[in-house]
């Protein structure tokens, strides 16, 4: 799953902001972030230490990237992992030049995914449905990204939409209601909680990109269970 949530030339002081849920496998095991210096671009993100890439990030060019599955698309264990898509797209020095390099890959190599690229000039989707890469631009305004689509009718994307309309200052205080949103169903909030699936939210993240630069405030675990938004400004000031 996961849910992405994208506020573009909303807020005055923040032209782009992101909310951001991994939802995944509980037993599934990661780290948080650190510094990648890979080759390319450095950029910090945490780690996926089952298949050794990274769910989302933002390089020392203030590029954001983030991915999420998609849900009909049929999975196939022979394909490579999509957290590489993310550590390509980090490594280049624009939004834009991330999309179009991304989108000329062969789609057939993934399982279906969404991936938005963003920073201060541009913003993107790319996304994947098992056989070809499909490339748009995301207009101002909030967009909601799911594994169910993008700017779907769900209830977890109308609910995420609503919210964000309604805030005056996008920051860790005001945007953490919006991550811990719960729902009847499970899989209809914010907010992940399948347990008897072994499956649920495993962390939050909420970036924002204003004149200061980048601000990142993550959390490594469910913030519905006490869990703290840690400032990242020690790591993006060392990128």
């Amino acid at each position: 799953m996961c849910t992405l949530v994208v506020a573009r030339e909303v807020f005055p002081n923040a032209p782009l902001v992101i909310a951001a849920n991994r939802d995944e496998f509980l037993s599934r095991p990661s780290a948080g972030p650190t510094i990648w210096r890979d080759g390319g671009i450095p950029f910090v993100a945490p780690r996926d230490l089952l298949a050794g890439g990274t769910w989302l990030g933002v390089n020392a060019r203030s590029v954001f990237a983030a991915i999420t599955n998609r849900r009909d698309v049929p999975k196939r264990d022979d394909r490579r992992s999509r957290g590489e898509l993310v550590t390509k797209a980090l490594g280049l020095a624009t939004a834009k030049e991330a999309a179009a390099t991304l989108a000329a890959l062969d789609g057939s190599a993934y399982n279906g995914f969404h991936l938005v690229l963003a920073d201060g000039d541009s913003a993107h989707l790319v996304w994947g449905d098992g056989k070809r890469m499909h490339a748009q631009s995301l207009d101002a305004g909030v967009h909601v990204i799911t594994e169910e689509g993008f700017d779907g009718r769900s209830r977890r994307a109308r609910a995420a939409f609503d919210y964000v309309q309604s805030l005056r200052e996008p920051d860790p205080k005001s945007l953490a209601p919006l991550l811990t949103m719960h729902a009847a169903d499970p899989f209809d909030g914010m907010c992940n909680h399948a347990d008897a699936l072994g499956y649920g939210t495993k962390s939050s993240t909420i970036m924002s990109l204003g004149q200061g630069g980048v601000s990142l405030w993550h959390c490594d675990t469910r913030p519905c269970e006490g869990g703290e938004f840690v400032e990242m400004h020690r790591l993006l000031t060392a990128l």
